[in-house]
């Protein structure tokens, strides 16, 4: 079975991440860090919403 993005914008930067693990550019301990944040845990529904509201809140700043 194949591990699940928490959205789609965390399988575009998982990607990206693993691009850059590939060239050398970031190591396997950020590597997993990577796959910690992106794939869900769907035995633990609290770490899909979490991250998904501290971007929000996050990209709120960032426009303020």
């Amino acid at each position: 079975m194949s591990k699940k993005f928490m959205s789609e914008g965390a399988q575009v930067m998982h990607e990206m991440a693993q691009d850059l693990y590939a060239d050398g550019i970031i190591d396997a301990a950020r590597m997993r860090e990577y796959d910690e944040l992106c794939f869900a845990d769907a035995s633990k529904p609290e770490t899909i919403r979490q991250p998904v509201r501290e971007l929000k809140s996050a990209a709120a700043l960032a426009r303020a």
